[in-house]
């Protein structure tokens, strides 16, 4: 796979910082089908690249039903890189350069359902 040296090994970049954060009022837990989510002031965003059209929208609808920016670029602010099958190499160097974590689709399933970081 072209670009497969990027994603795997010790390529990844160094996991970003993390601030502390306030909890979530209990109507934004209420609202997330009982998940907290992101407050507005630390919105994690997350871009979908590689995936074939009705995947990529699923994997969007669920990632904003949890709070997250969807982004159809990376940029500096860009919290996680998710690929698919057909990534692109240059969308994945310029994640490692913001410092996401690149993760696949089943990474990014169990990370939504159980909060657990690959």
């Amino acid at each position: 796979m072209f670009g497969e040296e990027l994603l795997l090994g010790d390529a990844a970049p160094p996991a970003p910082t993390v601030s502390a954060r306030k909890s979530p009022s209990n109507s934004a837990v209420a609202a997330a089908g009982g998940k907290p989510i992101t407050p507005v002031d630390s919105i994690h965003q997350i871009l979908f690249t590689g995936f074939a059209a009705s995947q990529r929208a699923e994997l969007e609808r669920q990632a904003e039903a949890l709070g997250m920016r969807v982004m159809r670029t990376a940029g500096k602010s860009l919290t996680f890189l998710c690929y698919g099958y057909n990534a692109g190499p240059s969308k994945v160097m310029k994640a490692q350069q913001a410092g996401a974590f690149i993760i696949d689709d089943e990474q990014f399933l169990r990370l939504i359902g159980t909060g657990e970081m690959p």
